[in-house]
């Protein structure tokens, strides 16, 4: 089997890679509550969550630039030494598997309430990770130029499909109702949305070394938010116009209800069934870099020699995490919610702030 962490990136699929990891899922998980919450207002919170990311953003890159060439499973435990570095990474293993097994269970949950409802999810969760794990297998290489080949294909069948209903739309249900501004709503749904997706975007930043140039990496970084916050504003004003936001509120995937309700030419009766591929696809991307960061921890840990039993390991692991951890869609949306933004706070602002410190003090005393 390759070794996956000779392979490298060029920018352009840096760039892809880290645009395609964020969007994820969040166009379908994220847009029923966030529409339905702040309403007319939707489009704040997204904005709000990614100048707040931009912080977070610089924070992890300056210092990934004090260490050059060296992943976040190396700097983790030279700045923090074996034992307790060691006792960290296992927890950004636990943290990467949490969060691949809850894009696995979205994209299993989906396919099943709304497509094929008679297969059990756990068919679509093990089928996902497996097809990430087969990937990871060829070398992260491969992931990159796989993207390449199918972005444009994503962007065309999304967007294409949405544009699809713009015959529904309706300007008046972008007007917001007298009062309805609620800046406790709107903080709330800001938090959500900086946890997630913009706080999850740790495991993007192991790439960053197997890319040639590392100073343009960087700046795709900021570009790939950037991209992602506006394709979110478009989707958010596009269901708002054409389904409006009481109906939303009552919907559990709004994005895939406005794709079912479109027959085009009576030869494609259900495009949800493409707005599905498309959400199988991106859940794909971001399970293998999610797995990928994982990998990296649990070789620069655990030194262990074979890749091979590590693939399988994270392979029955994610499975296992995303049908154990949650009985159904209702528990599992509560739980990713309340717990994991805390997880990403404490990994994603306080973990790289400590970090950072430590690498000062430590040129300070050296010098």
């Amino acid at each position: 089997m390759k070794d996956l962490s000779v392979n490298h990136l060029t920018t352009w699929q840096f760039f892809l890679l880290a645009t395609n990891y964020l969007i994820g899922p969040t166009y379908f998980v994220q847009m029923s509550g966030l529409i339905g919450t702040t309403k007319q207002w939707s489009w704040i919170p997204p904005i709000l969550a990614f100048i707040m990311s931009l912080g977070v953003i610089w924070l992890w890159l300056h210092l990934l630039k004090r260490h050059p060439g060296k992943d976040l499973a190396e700097i983790t435990v030279n700045l923090l030494g074996q034992k307790i570095g060691f006792v960290i990474s296992l927890i950004f293993i636990y943290f990467f598997i949490l969060i691949a097994s809850l894009a696995t269970r979205n994209v299993g949950d989906v396919i099943n309430t709304v497509a094929m409802d008679f297969t059990p999810t756990v068919v679509f969760n093990l089928l996902t990770i497996t097809v990430a794990i087969y990937v990871l297998s060829k070398g992260i290489r491969t992931l990159g130029r796989t993207v390449e080949i199918l972005t444009p294909l994503i962007f065309v069948i999304f967007w294409g499909s949405l544009l699809l209903v713009i015959g529904e739309w309706d300007t008046e249900r972008l007007i917001p109702m007298p009062g309805s501004f609620d800046l406790k709503a709107i903080g709330s749904m800001t938090v959500s949305f900086f946890s997630f997706p913009y706080l999850e975007f740790l495991p993007i930043l192991m790439l960053i070394p197997l890319t040639r140039n590392n100073k343009r990496t960087r700046k795709s970084v900021y570009l790939a938010s950037t991209v992602t916050t506006v394709s979110t504003i478009g989707v958010i004003f596009l269901l708002v116009g054409t389904i409006g936001c009481m109906r939303i509120s009552n919907l559990t995937y709004p994005t895939m209800a406005s794709a079912q309700e479109i027959s085009l030419f009576k030869t494609i009766e259900n495009l949800d069934v493409f707005v599905s591929s498309i959400l199988i696809t991106t859940v794909l991307i971001k399970v293998s870099i999610l797995l990928y960061a994982a990998f990296i921890f649990i070789k620069c840990v655990f030194r262990f020699p074979y890749k091979t039993p590590i693939l399988f390991t994270l392979l029955f692991t994610t499975t296992a995490f995303s049908m154990g951890a949650h009985a159904n869609i209702v528990e599992n949306i509560h739980y990713a919610k309340t717990l994991v933004p805390i997880y990403s706070v404490i990994l994603g602002i306080f973990l790289p702030l400590l970090l950072l410190i430590i690498s000062y003090v430590r040129k300070g005393v050296q010098s």
